[in-house]
């Protein structure tokens, strides 16, 4: 997931503590000494699912302010540029 945000494992963790101390996920052993697994808890589960209509309806607005061609534009510059930094 750290690779998948563009974030290190160290900051990814201190982000998700908050979550695992609220009782929105359990962190569990992984496949390695590397890895942990994250588990959405049902408490988590009802919290996404109210930040879920309230990004919708987020995103629908900026989207129609901005427009979804300069959204798109925007998007694949980003992405662009974090390919620019993985070499």
């Amino acid at each position: 997931m750290a690779d998948e945000l563009e974030m290190d494992r160290t900051s990814l963790y201190r982000a998700i503590a908050p979550m695992e101390r609220d009782g929105w996920i359990s962190i569990e052993d992984g496949n390695d000494a590397r890895s942990r697994t994250a588990k959405l808890l049902r408490k988590g589960n009802s919290v996404l699912k109210k930040a879920d209509k309230g990004w919708d309806e987020i995103q629908s607005k900026i989207l129609g302010r901005f427009g979804k061609d300069e959204w798109l534009t925007l998007v694949s510059a980003l992405n662009r540029l974090a390919d620019c930094a993985l070499d």
